[in-house]
């Protein structure tokens, strides 16, 4: 049976919101705070059957609307966003999961969000753009972030229908980097985090090949003997300096390549934070590598890195 339950979409088409000033929403079961611009209706509704407490058996499903917006043949369409809030395990993995409840559901990889270019900054979080169609003629498309953090799944989803998602798009972006954490922290000091501290921390089976500045934290590339090395690669960089600072990381690609006749998969993440102080190293276009393969042996290659 599939550890991670189905959560389901729930999408308004003919229902007229009111208007409310635009807005700061808590969500206390989820520990996450986002901002409504003032077309949306800040109280959320629960779906039918469903509880508006969390327990170990129960998600929390919790739904936002906006006013409506004409279609091309001038039909209302309310834009919505669904959150869902379910307790998992305290080593569940966000990539896993993640990828498990994409494919469950059949919903594509349009495009993987980014916090520098898509402002994705809740932190072990994954985001995408996907689309799927209920019926003949009706297509969704929709923003979809999986979180994981303090034992609790969280899955938000910002929907429209295609013909008026180019409309609601960059209200969307807005609400997407308004999201935050609510946990009780203390204030941070800076933490230099350094290519040899990554390399220090990475899981076996992980071979890094650079580390490229950016303007929020850092790019890494690395190959991976397997898949879940680069998901243990993603929790170490979660935890590196968490006394010291907020690290988010987000898994940009990954692809097959072939290294010296043997396989592997190169993954592209993006790591950044408050209080990150990254001190990175600027690679060449080719270098040696003492990489790991999937038997645990050593071997020199030498590696040009081609994205």
């Amino acid at each position: 049976m599939n550890r991670y339950p189905l959560i389901f979409i729930i999408f308004s088409t003919l229902v007229q919101s009111p208007v409310f000033a635009a807005t700061e929403v808590t969500l206390t079961e989820a520990e996450i705070a986002f901002s409504l611009p003032e077309e949306w209706d800040t109280k959320g509704v629960f779906p039918p059957r469903t509880t508006s407490k969390m327990d170990s058996s129960n998600p929390l499903f919790v739904i936002w609307k906006r006013n409506t917006i004409a279609d091309n043949i001038g039909k209302p369409v309310t834009p919505g966003i669904n959150i869902a809030v379910f307790k998992v395990p305290p080593n569940a993995d966000v990539v896993l999961a993640s990828s498990a409840l994409m494919h469950q559901r059949k919903w594509p990889f349009k495009a993987f969000l980014t916090s520098t270019k898509d402002g994705l900054v809740l932190p072990n979080s994954m985001g995408y753009l996907t689309e799927f169609s209920p019926y003949d003629g009706l297509i969704i498309k929709m923003f979809v972030i999986h979180s994981i953090n303090n034992g609790k799944f969280i899955e938000i989803t910002l929907s429209a229908t295609d013909e008026i998602f180019p409309q609601i798009e960059q209200e969307f972006r807005a609400i997407l980097k308004s999201f935050r954490l609510i946990t009780n922290e203390k204030p941070r000091t800076p933490y230099p985090i350094t290519f040899e501290k990554i390399e220090a921390i990475k899981p076996a089976g992980i071979t890094l090949v650079s580390v490229i500045a950016t303007h929020t934290g850092a790019r890494i590339v690395a190959l991976a003997s397997a898949n879940t090395h680069i998901a243990r690669l993603m929790r170490q960089l979660e935890s590196l300096g968490k006394s010291h600072a907020n690290i988010n990381t987000t898994l940009l690609s990954v692809k097959p390549v072939m290294v010296c006749g043997r396989r592997f998969n190169r993954a592209e993440l993006e790591i950044d934070g408050d209080s990150l102080n990254l001190i990175p190293v600027d690679p060449a276009s080719e270098r040696s590598l003492r990489i790991l393969d999937s038997d645990g042996k050593e071997f020199l290659c030498l590696f040009s890195d081609t994205r």
